[in-house]
């Protein structure tokens, strides 16, 4: 993002009399934090926004995408995934640079065969998404030979993982 602002102001055909600034804030994956962070941004009227991007987390990024409608503010995630991001009614002004989550099972099937990994386990942070992502996933693979095996949820932590144990 930065070295895109940076090529932007530097070129004086694009957005000529403008000059765009990055407002970084670190929602943490954490649906309050995005919402305190997006009313802060939507609601200052000294510095006026274009838009967002991010948030990265699907969880945070409904939320913020739902109310963004209210504002006129484009919403680009870069990593959101979840399908239901897909409504335009519900979520207008919301973009992503990366396919919704359901495209992935034909990647991972592709993988899968390739590799003659017949049996496989899935491992996903703690979300709403992929409790019925995992679901449409094992159904997919199950029917082209491949099995999910194990399934777990972790929990979202800062704090590094101890792998010594």
């Amino acid at each position: 993002a930065e070295m895109a602002i940076e090529w932007v102001n530097a070129d004086t055909n694009v957005l000529p009399n403008h000059e765009l600034h990055l407002l970084i804030k670190d929602t943490q994956c954490r649906t309050d934090v995005a919402m305190r962070s997006f009313i802060d941004l939507a609601t200052n009227t000294t510095i006026p926004i274009a838009g967002i991007l991010g948030p990265g987390c699907t969880d945070e990024a409904e939320p913020i995408a739902a109310i963004s409608k209210h504002f006129n503010m484009i919403i680009v995630s870069y990593s959101a995934g979840a399908a239901s991001l897909n409504n335009k009614q519900k979520y207008p002004y919301f973009f992503r640079t990366v396919p919704h989550i359901n495209y992935y099972r034909y990647v991972y099937e592709k993988l899968f065969l390739a590799m003659n990994w017949l049996q496989i386990g899935a491992i996903a942070e703690v979300g709403k998404e992929f409790t019925e992502y995992h679901r449409l996933l094992k159904d997919h693979l199950h029917s082209r030979g491949v099995y999910m095996i194990a399934r777990n949820k972790m929990m979202n932590s800062r704090d590094p993982l101890d792998l010594s144990k």
